[in-house]
């Protein structure tokens, strides 16, 4: 019969399991695992060498697997004279699970003003249909086979919340989800789009 330890006996024990706690409380708030690290080849959105605000935004135009033009490639173009939104996300990625309804309640808001694309970093393409039902969004969704359009956005982390002016160029880029987010990035929409 095995002798039961009381965990707390243990030394070392209560330390370690309060830094493991602390650790993923810090990956829950600030986003998930990154996709790609970031390096002085391939610097992070925002970063020194090679900032990518300012930069045009690289077209996306892969197939939309679910809500408006499912079955149909991304019309890249159609979106220009919008303010857009991309977004980088996955179905287990816990702080995506609250961007992205988020953002299709900003889209209900201004449904003229405002377009979203949903670029999904899944390995599989089938959950993201049933993700799309489950939260009720209905902006495009796209799947990123490959990580391409990731790496053209120089994706670090996920959710990743790139927003693209009305002349394609990228002007505010949030990796993560931290408080406060949803206010600087409502800013960062009302004054493009009041241009």
């Amino acid at each position: 019969m095995s002798e039961r330890r009381d965990p707390a006996a243990v030394p070392g024990s209560l330390p370690v399991a309060v830094g493991l706690l602390a650790a993923v409380g810090l990956w829950v708030v600030v986003g998930c695992a990154p996709s790609q690290p970031a390096t002085a080849a391939n610097p992070a959105p925002g970063g020194d060498s090679g900032s990518f605000v300012g930069s045009v935004a690289p077209a996306i135009e892969e197939l939309v697997v679910s809500g408006a033009g499912a079955g149909e490639p991304l019309d890249w173009a159609a979106l220009f004279d919008h303010v857009v939104v991309v977004e980088f996300w996955a179905n287990w990625c816990a702080p995506c699970r609250r961007s992205m309804p988020y953002l299709q309640a900003l889209v209900d808001r201004d449904p003229e003003g405002l377009r979203v694309i949903g670029v999904n970093e899944d390995d599989r393409e089938a959950p993201i249909a049933d993700f799309a039902r489950r939260y009720a969004i209905g902006f495009p969704l796209v799947w990123d086979d490959g990580k391409v359009v990731a790496d053209a956005y120089r994706v670090t982390g996920l959710p990743t919340t790139v927003v693209v002016d009305r002349d394609g160029v990228v002007r505010d880029v949030r990796a993560g989800l931290r408080s406060g987010d949803a206010e600087a990035l409502e800013a960062s929409l009302a004054e493009l789009m009041a241009r």
